[in-house]
């Protein structure tokens, strides 16, 4: 296969995936969230400000034996805030896919997408600013991040540091 069609076929993927990841339900990304698509949800979220959308390599840290595999991510984030909004949110999604198996596909070798929320970043929009980042590790804190509640802790600070997520055991 020569480059330009390696080329092309990644960014027919790429628009593939960020379609569906705005179609799927925020339910079936993490718990207690609502039954709403994503793309709905999150504009909700961070409304008035724009979203972007684009595909990236991610770093997946295995703690087993301390490596890391390179996988597909969508990347949601806010464009530059709206005045009076200072801060800044993207989230990373792990892309898979799995065969279908619940109708006859028409395309025998037919396979849907599968997202797994890796991290979510929100930080403040001034770079000047003396506030760290906050890196979560579970979707639904985005809606106390946003609302202004606590959020817990669930990435180790070193883990934040390399955007290391650990794999599932």
């Amino acid at each position: 296969m020569t480059a330009s069609l390696i080329a092309q076929e990644r960014r027919s993927d790429a628009a593939r995936w960020i379609s569906e990841l705005k179609k799927t339900p925020v339910d079936q990304l993490g718990s207690d969230l609502p039954h709403q698509n994503f793309a709905d949800w999150f504009a909700g979220l961070v409304a008035p400000n724009e979203i972007g959308y684009e595909v990236a390599d991610c770093h997946l840290y295995n703690p087993a034996d301390g490596g890391t595999e390179l996988v597909s991510c969508v990347r949601a984030y806010t464009k530059p805030p709206h005045p009076g909004w200072g801060r800044w949110i993207q989230l990373s999604f792990i892309v898979g896919s799995v065969p279908r198996r619940e109708e006859p596909a028409k395309d025998p070798g037919a396979q849907r997408v599968a997202y797994i929320f890796h991290r979510g970043i929100e930080s403040p929009a001034n770079p000047k600013m003396a506030r760290p980042d906050r890196v979560f590790s579970e979707l639904s804190d985005l809606e106390n991040i946003v609302q202004g509640s606590h959020v817990r802790t669930t990435v180790r600070s070193e883990d934040a540091a390399t955007g290391r997520r650990a794999l599932p055991t």
